[in-house]
């Protein structure tokens, strides 16, 4: 059973804002719910309710286990939070599965050496770096592997490319092609930073297919 406290108050008091403080319930575990009915207008009792059913504290642990209770607002859906945890976190590792570890571009551009101690342009020779042992940007070639692979790549050029022009001033669907020719035989090639390794063959096939047409109008050989 509810007990409630009846108190009265003038009718005056009916036409006017008024509060009624209560005394903390320091004693008793409960819900407190303060109604107000009055049966007519002249009538000014006023009904106090005090709901002193127990109820189950509970605590921020418990509060933290039930998170398919909170809603998470995603774009214009509302989707329980557990799952909405449990898709973020796995969306993030497939992103981070995804990442590559690609091949270090070497300082300068290729066909120019350094020499050490020298003060020019930072450079390298695509063939000496390749085959060097134990270089960071090195693919452990020998150098008849190289040769081996400059050889077929140049072949594809000749197929694919205008050697006439610049690496940078071919199509790029005719460089796709020949990046899917090259890749099917040496995928190495295809995970170079920047595609410094695909593109430093290219650019030294053109050039060198460039050279021997040039030789080759000159002495018709």
């Amino acid at each position: 059973m509810t007990p409630s406290f009846r108190r009265a108050y003038p009718s005056a008091l009916l036409r006017s804002e008024f509060s009624v403080e209560l005394a903390p319930l320091q004693s008793i575990t409960g819900s407190c719910s303060l109604r107000r009915s009055f049966s007519s207008e002249a009538e000014a009792d006023e009904t106090l309710e005090v709901d002193l059913s127990p109820t189950v504290p509970t605590t921020r642990d418990e509060e933290a286990l039930t998170p398919k209770e909170l809603p998470a607002h995603i774009g214009s859906e509302d989707i329980p939070l557990a799952p909405a945890l449990k898709r973020r976190s796995s969306r993030t590792y497939a992103q981070a599965s995804a990442v590559r570890f690609l091949i270090p571009k070497p300082d300068g551009e290729q066909g120019r050496a350094t020499t050490e101690g020298s003060k020019g342009k930072k450079g390298y020779v695509l063939k000496e770096l390749l085959t060097k042992s134990g270089a960071p940007h090195t693919l452990n070639w020998t150098l008849q592997e190289y040769d081996e692979a400059q050889k077929f790549i140049d072949s594809l050029i000749v197929k694919y490319l205008n050697v006439d022009v610049s690496r940078t001033k071919q199509e790029s669907v005719c460089l796709e092609a020949l990046r899917a020719e090259v890749v099917k035989t040496y995928p190495i090639v295809d995970q170079g930073e920047r595609d410094w390794i695909f593109n430093d063959f290219v650019t030294a096939g053109l050039k060198k297919e460039k050279e021997k047409r040039k030789r080759k109008r000159k002495t018709g050989v």
